[in-house]
């Protein structure tokens, strides 16, 4: 419905391992530290939500409930 409040939420997340020689190898503070990553995969989402309100006693409280999940191709 027109009138029901909705939020699109779009979000990014990668996968990462270390890249190759980002490991730290001198002793010190840093030893064994990653400094570098490398990306082994990605993915893009979008979700929209829908908010139910309802009755808590006299609390008017909202609820989001997933209306729609898209993983997004790459272009």
């Amino acid at each position: 419905k027109e009138d029901e409040p909705r939020i699109t939420v779009y979000a990014f997340g990668q996968a990462l391992k270390p890249a190759e020689n980002s490991i730290v190898t001198r002793p010190g503070r840093y030893y064994q530290m990653c400094t570098n990553y490398a990306v082994v995969g990605e993915v893009f989402t979008k979700t929209t939500y829908k908010l139910e309100d309802q009755w808590e006693g006299t609390n008017k409280v909202f609820r989001a409930v997933i209306e729609d999940y898209q993983v997004l191709a790459e272009e």
